[in-house]
């Protein structure tokens, strides 16, 4: 008996197994893939011979047979469990038992779980044959008495079931190789950042390749000129010493041509020991694989190459795309910091190791910002902001985390240990130098530190929002923590808030008019509309508490839509009272200023009262006048078309360049009562409105005193030449009703010059 696995010498056939040659074409060339693996099971030694003798050179799909022995169905079951791969098993029905060959088959199929083998039964005794229910159950594929088995016949049958075999590995390698493609697919599109993803490439293909590779990968333009200066961003183990190199320094004379094909055809090159891959990014871009495996790659797994190489060419570009989307989600580009969005999210996941001393999240704003812009251009602008990021960097990027959070606002993290407050509060002392001159400038800040778990990005940021703004409400340059006071003060903002969105609704605000005198005739010459807010229980509501939650809201672009045509309705009764020749003045916030569709929307107010264009002016403050001169002078030009006056609200209070105001096309300039109330005292505010007044006339505007009380006040503006007033030493403001009862008995103002 020969040994298990072992060859047999060529000995007779004996009478039930006649393997006599019929085809005597010569051998087909034998290819280097493994030979077939043919189990021949039999408990007499001479069909082992006969067999390894009519089987002898037989060459099935350009491979050699593999002939394995056993004689019983205990020994061929124990060999089927060491041996992989058995193709067909050549099975002998009849050995120690008449069933034995029977018996092993349902072992073979369900414990052994081969599948794929092909069974042919082979018996010297037709009576033994299994019956139809025993063939379609376990899947046996043939039945052959011995003494039918010619050479040919044996060739036949051994040739159809390895085809089957073959056919069966194929398309369970595929649906294998096509599983862990989308495995392979997956992992990859996991990746945080084409890095990470190249990195990655070389050890997830091995594992639908099942071979060890090694190699490098390079980030690469498609352009055989530039291929040699990309640079391996990765190396594989044998290839360390490549890392951070460029191609064109890999000291390998073989490597480069095969690099520069592959690269030019965008798909696989393969070579004897190695496969080189081209990954698409975009615009030409892409990754080179050159990688080498310890065993080489057989044609059915370069056509599945082919499938796989699509979904490396999709999961690249996408992480590429996420990683570009990334970049422009959370870097601020023109400074060379992190946005908001990355200060959130930093602040979010801040290192619980460092909770014991705090965190601490401050916003940091350029004073008077749009007023530089307007005045130096936007390009003088940013060259400030990347400025001051270089400054924040170098004083406080140690310890901090920077980011740009508003066009003009920066923002910072750091642990509240390591905040040096004299540092920060120094960032200003010195100029900056923009075009080699200095620019002098100050920022306001607010701070807020975090107590709990609940502070979360947002939550912090806008505490030190709060602060900043509160900060910047007592001047430029101030720093200003986030504390109980101005929590308090934040509530308290947040209910006036929501009571004053309902007071629409519940018809709680109204109009108050206040007239405006001439000082040359003594006569009216125009009302100034005030909003005015009187709550259920009758409580007045002071403006400049409920103006300010107006304008951050938004909600101040339809109440001041609604003033507007109320004042515009006003008009109407008064001239039905008599009253003519006046105008009515509306003041327009900075928020409504600035609204797409201004122009058209007081247009429609006016003609929705019927009321002309000459009867309304309005009222902007200074601030709003220098904002974004251009857009200004545009709407201020297309409101005057119409004739609609114009007048500059508060003057002297804001930061006013007079080239500038020459240039608008406003009527009248109003002087704020904080200048008035102080003329005749000798104090420097009472210059201003002595300069003022000269300023108006030499500008073509007519000055309107606002506040005058006393008649002192009244002759002096007359006698430096003031035009108009308005105050309580005429009459205060009024609601249209008292307004209307106040006219038919007002008093006669004496002229005053």
């Amino acid at each position: 008996m020969n040994h298990p696995g072992q060859i047999a010498a060529p000995a007779a056939a004996d009478d039930m197994l006649l393997l006599v040659d019929d085809d005597d074409s010569a051998p087909a060339a034998v290819s280097k893939q493994p030979p077939w693996k043919v189990l021949v099971v039999d408990d007499d030694p001479e069909v082992h011979e006969a067999t390894d003798f009519g089987l002898r050179g037989v060459i099935i799909l350009d491979r050699p047979l593999l002939l394995l022995h056993a004689h019983s169905g205990a020994e061929a079951l124990e060999m089927l469990k060491r041996e992989q791969d058995v193709a067909v098993v050549l099975l002998d029905v009849v050995m120690e038992t008449v069933t034995a060959g029977l018996d092993i088959v349902g072992t073979i199929r369900q414990d052994l779980a081969m599948r794929d083998a092909r069974i042919i039964l082979r018996t010297g005794q037709p009576g033994y044959a299994p019956d139809e229910q025993t063939v379609v159950h376990f899947d046996i594929n043939d039945y052959r008495t011995k003494s039918e088995l010619t050479r040919s016949k044996l060739f036949v049958a051994l040739f159809t079931a390895i085809r089957t075999y073959d056919q069966l590995r194929r398309t369970a390698e595929q649906q294998r190789f096509l599983h862990e493609t989308l495995d392979v697919s997956s992992a990859l599109l996991d990746k945080q950042g084409i890095s990470d993803y190249a990195a990655a490439l070389i050890e997830e293909l091995q594992k639908p390749f099942r071979a060890e590779l090694s190699g490098f990968v390079a980030l690469a333009r498609d352009m055989p000129e530039t291929l040699a200066q990309a640079r391996v961003l990765v190396a594989g183990q044998g290839f360390e010493d490549k890392l951070g190199k460029t191609l064109g320094d890999l000291g390998d004379d073989q490597i480069l041509p095969h690099l520069e094909r592959c690269a030019l055809s965008k798909s696989i090159v393969v070579e004897a020991d190695a496969v080189i891959v081209w990954v698409a990014l975009e615009r030409g871009q892409g990754l080179l694989m050159y990688a080498r495996s310890n065993n080489p790659l057989v044609p059915a797994q370069l056509q599945l190459l082919q499938v796989l190489h699509r979904h490396l060419d999709l999961s690249a570009a996408k992480v590429f795309l996420t990683e570009r989307l990334h970049g422009l989600a959370y870097f601020d580009r023109l400074v060379g910091l992190p946005n908001r969005s990355a200060l959130v999210e930093k602040i979010d996941v801040r290192s619980p190791a460092d909770s014991a001393v705090g965190w601490v999240v401050g916003v940091i704003d350029i004073d008077r910002f749009g007023e530089i812009n307007d005045m130096f251009g936007h390009a003088h602008g940013d060259q400030l902001l990347c400025a001051m990021a270089r400054r924040l960097s170098e004083r406080l990027g140690g310890s901090c985390f920077l980011a740009r959070i508003g066009p003009d606002i920066f923002g910072l993290l750091c642990p509240a240990a390591a905040l040096d407050l004299g540092r920060l509060k120094a960032l200003t002392d010195e100029p900056f130098e923009l075009e080699g001159k200095p620019l002098r400038i100050t920022a306001s800040m607010g701070l807020a530190q975090a107590s709990g778990p609940g502070d979360t990005g947002e939550v912090l940021l806008k505490n030190a929002s709060l602060a900043l703004k509160r900060a910047k409400a007592q001047g430029a340059g101030q720093l200003l923590w986030y504390g109980a006071e101005l929590e308090a003060s934040t509530r308290e903002h947040m209910s006036l808030l929501q009571a004053f969105t309902e007071a629409p609704r519940l018809g709680q605000l109204y109009m108050a008019y206040q007239p405006q005198w001439s000082l040359h005739s003594g006569e009216i010459i125009g009302f100034e509309a005030l909003m005015r807010w009187r709550t259920a229980d009758g409580r007045h509501v002071s403006p400049d508490a409920f103006i300010p939650v107006a304008e951050s809201s938004g909600l101040i672009i339809e109440t001041g839509r609604w003033a507007l045509i109320t004042a515009l309705q006003a008009v109407g009764q008064l001239r039905r009272a008599g009253l003519q020749g006046f105008h009515m003045a509306v003041n327009v916030s900075v928020m409504q200023f600035q609204a797409p569709g201004f122009v058209d929307m007081v247009q429609q107010a006016l003609a929705q009262t019927g009321v002309g264009a000459e009867a309304l002016e309005l009222e902007i403050t200074e601030s709003v006048a220098m904002a974004g001169a251009q857009q200004v002078l545009q709407i201020l030009a297309s409101l005057k078309a119409m004739g609609v006056g114009i007048a500059i609200d508060d003057f002297g209070t804001g930061y006013s360049s007079l080239s500038y105001l020459h240039q608008l096309p406003a009527d009248r300039l109003k002087i704020d009562r904080a200048f008035v109330s102080c003329l005749g005292s000798g104090e420097r505010s009472a210059q201003i409105a002595e300069m003022v007044l000269p300023l108006g006339r030499q500008i073509g505007m007519k000055v309107l005193a606002e506040g005058v009380e006393t008649s002192e006040q009244a002759r002096l503006l007359a006698a430096l030449g003031c035009d108009e007033a308005q105050g309580y030493l005429f009459a205060k403001p009024m609601p249209l009703s008292e307004l209307l009862e106040w006219i038919k008995v007002r008093p006669s103002m004496e002229k005053l010059r």
